[in-house]
């Protein structure tokens, strides 16, 4: 029988899919070099075959095709970093845990409570701006208190800081998802829009995907946004409607509510994308002009011509128009 760093050493190897050294490993774990190479003995002698393979000068790394055959299970990926501690935090009280235990939590990243502490403080640094959120320290549990609409502008900022902002590839995207199928949801919405021969803008179509994700995401974990706009406002308008149905799907595809809520404001969405067209002209104009000049600038000091890819032109459309936002709003 394995002990639980040796199952920490498998969960470690296998989460990181690289090459590690001993000496990593052994700063992961708190223990030294001479006891890693000991517990690998141990691991490989368990199954009785190489299930990590070792090399002198690159380290240690686990072989995939093994750790299938042995129906091995293994834990989720761990934080390495303090920021990376800080996302996973926040996602545990997001997703997970309506409170984490400070001493289980040690224990899941392998640091110290002084290490932890620093990361609480990071965090509430990190939801300063999101007015309603606050980071409720109670002995040694914490927990997540605020309204719905901060928590999924908080859940949206770490997916941007995750994708590095780069929404434009949805197969990307969908990758940050694993209760559900994002392309499969994304199809469900196209279905809808040509039913209803509803068009929306190219530019802002993924922003709406990574809204219907997070929508989706908390509905399946039972966190339900208040929306402040009656629904007779709305009853009439084509957006309601495709709204509507659009989640009326969702809900027979992948079992979750169908909340009124989260219809009102979906469709408030797509009735902002919509005035956009015709409100943001200028906006739009002077974007496609900085995009412009930018191909210009690298076509004369690099001779490489962007001004065909429509992919990177639009990539670098959303680019800007997601720093304008940012600014308006007085995120740094």
């Amino acid at each position: 029988m394995l002990n639980k760093r040796q199952n920490q050493i498998i969960d470690i190897l296998n989460n990181d899919n690289n090459w590690i050294t001993g000496k990593e490993l052994a700063k992961l774990l708190n223990v030294s070099d001479r006891t890693i190479r000991s517990d690998i003995d141990v691991i490989n002698k368990f199954y009785d075959c190489l299930l990590i393979k070792s090399n002198k000068r690159l380290g240690y790394q686990i072989d995939e095709a093994l750790l299938f055959k042995q129906d091995i299970e293994t834990k989720e990926l761990i934080p390495q970093n303090s920021h990376e501690r800080c996302v996973y935090i926040i996602r545990e009280l997001l997703f997970k845990s309506k409170e984490i235990n400070l001493i289980a939590l040690q224990d899941q990243v392998f640091v110290s409570g002084y290490s932890i502490d620093n990361d609480i403080k990071k965090i509430r640094k990190m939801i300063s701006e999101y007015p309603s959120l606050k980071l409720i320290r109670s002995k040694n549990y914490i927990s997540l208190r605020g309204n719905e609409a901060d928590k999924r502008k908080l859940y949206k900022q770490l997916l941007t800081e995750e994708t590095h902002g780069n929404f434009l590839n949805l197969n990307s995207i969908a990758d940050l998802w694993s209760n559900f199928d994002l392309l499969e949801i994304k199809d469900i919405l196209e279905d809808v829009c040509e039913l209803y021969n509803y068009q929306i803008r190219e530019i802002d179509f993924p922003m709406i995907m990574i809204h219907a994700g997070v929508a989706i995401e908390r509905i399946i974990n039972r966190n339900y946004i208040n929306s402040k706009t009656a629904k007779h406002h709305l009853n009439n308008n084509i957006e309601y409607q495709i709204s509507y149905e659009f989640f009326h799907r969702v809900s027979k595809t992948i079992d979750i509510e169908l909340v009124e809520d989260e219809v009102v404001l979906f469709a408030q969405l797509l009735i902002g994308s919509y005035q956009k067209d015709d409100e943001d002209e200028n906006l739009d104009k002077l974007l496609n002009q900085i995009v412009d000049a930018v191909i210009k600038e690298v076509k004369d000091y690099f001779d490489i011509n962007f001004s065909k890819d429509k992919d990177f032109k639009l990539g670098l459309k959303m680019h800007l128009q997601l720093l304008l936002e940012r600014q308006q709003n007085n995120v740094t």
